[in-house]
């Protein structure tokens, strides 16, 4: 509804949800399986890197996917059916690891690959041990003082290793698990039952009035919210350290409803330091997609516009250093010549020691015209506003 921000229904349906805990564990068993032997045939540390980052990026990606296919909203189950697959998927990554390792042992390292491209008998082996978690366990535990690892030609054992493999816990499961139920939060849309599972973000001048907008939104009025938005011009960002971040979802070529403000406020945290705070102006607000495709269409032609404009806007800017270079040479001139004149006059005075205290009338007409202080450079700091300077001032006091 226009005027209100997204919140997911919560519709989902048992059969859904079978479809999404079976494929989950499917896709996570074979993944678990070829993470195992992979790291089992490669002893390059780089490459074995690569694979933990491969095994993230595809679990997530699989998981993310039946959660679209399968059209559950309902954050919660994705979230509790998620924590499922990943532990029973990494249990069963431990289940070949204990058979590769304990084969290795007793078969060698080059009658392994061999006995373990058996799959009926591979199967047969790996089920009973993933029904024994006993033993899987004690498996662990006399595999953990000899060690698997070998790094630099070095076999890791004991405490070093036990941390390996906490840390790899916690990459396996909570990485993917963040991912998912973060993209399952993207907005769907009910009536055309599609998801918008693309967030495109685009900077634009900060949005002074978002207290207005916020209390226009409480009350369904989007008056502010447009007139804030009327003037985003791409070269008001020039200089300017606080400036705002406004994010579409689409799929595709169509624009959602939805969109989310979010400024970020450059604060004075001292007389030359500034921090930044994000302040969030609406989330997944619903503008109507009328709307929000006219504000995303504005926005990409004006930064088309900029884009097309920026090499003269850059030549300007060169213009303007060559100025300020001009400006600061003449400064150094001027103050070389007072300089000068300075080392004259103290040549003059130690030849006469009576008129030290005495300046002559040229000397008195030169101090004159010359300041105390000849060099006027500007200094060009960043855009510190009234309201960073209350900001600064009430920081302080407190």
């Amino acid at each position: 509804m226009i005027g209100q921000s997204y919140k997911a229904s919560g519709q989902y349906t048992a059969g859904n949800v079978a479809i999404f805990l079976a494929g989950g564990l499917g896709i996570g068993f074979l993944l678990g399986a070829a993470y195992i032997y992979l790291l089992g045939l490669i002893s390059n540390m780089l490459l074995r890197s690569l694979v933990v980052v491969g095994y993230v990026f595809s679990i997530s990606g699989s998981l993310i996917w039946l959660v679209r296919k399968t059209k559950i909203r309902n954050t919660r189950i994705v979230l509790l059916v998620t924590v499922l697959i990943l532990f029973i998927s990494y249990y069963s990554s431990w289940v070949f690891f204990v058979n590769l390792v304990q084969d290795s042992w007793q078969k060698g390292a080059k009658e392994v690959w061999a006995y373990h491209l058996q799959f009926p008998l591979l199967l047969e082996r790996w089920w009973e041990l993933f029904v024994s978690p006993v033993a899987l366990f004690s498996a662990i535990v006399d595999i953990l003082p000899y060690g698997s690892l070998s790094i630099n030609g070095e076999i890791l054992k004991g405490i070093p290793l036990l941390i390996v493999w906490i840390g790899e816990f916690l990459l396996l499961f909570f990485v993917p698990l963040y991912h998912v139920v973060y993209r399952a939060g993207r907005p769907y849309e009910e009536e055309k039952k599609r998801w918008l599972p693309t967030k495109e973000e685009w900077t634009v001048n900060y949005v002074e009035s978002y207290r207005e907008v916020r209390n226009g939104v409480r009350k369904q009025d989007l008056q502010p919210l447009f007139e804030a938005l009327e003037d985003l011009s791409f070269y008001q960002l020039q200089g300017q350290e606080s400036y705002a971040i406004i994010e579409f979802y689409r799929k595709g070529k169509y624009i959602g409803p939805y969109i989310t403000i979010t400024n970020v406020k450059a604060v004075q945290a001292g007389p030359r330091k500034l921090d930044h705070k994000a302040i969030v102006v609406v989330k997944m607000l619903d503008i109507g997609a009328e709307a929000a495709a006219e504000l995303y269409a504005r926005i990409k032609k004006e930064y088309e516009v900029y884009e097309k404009n920026k090499p003269r806007f850059e030549i300007s800017s060169k213009q303007a250093w060559a100025d300020k270079i001009s400006s600061l040479s003449f400064n150094l001139l001027r103050r070389f010549g007072n300089i000068t004149s300075e080392i004259k006059n103290s040549t003059r005075s130690k030849k006469h020691k009576y008129r030290r205290n005495r300046p002559s009338q040229a000397e008195k007409s030169n101090s004159e015209e010359m300041p105390a202080s000849v060099e006027e450079i500007t200094v060009h700091g960043p855009r510190v506003t009234p309201e960073m300077e209350r900001e600064y001032l009430k920081r302080k006091n407190h």
